[in-house]
């Protein structure tokens, strides 16, 4: 790992755990509702 390369290591270098497991549970919310508006997607035009 080096805090270099990745974005989330760097922001969570010299935290603890429970701010790790929070922003950790942020992420991954983040990428569910990523997730759940690229599902709807049912035409070309909806990709705009």
């Amino acid at each position: 790992m080096n805090a270099e390369y990745d974005e989330f290591y760097a922001n969570n270098l010299y935290s603890n755990f429970g701010e790790i497991a929070t922003n950790i549970k942020g992420l991954m919310e983040y990428f569910q509702e990523k997730h759940k508006n690229q599902s709807k997607i049912e035409s070309i035009g909806d990709m705009k």
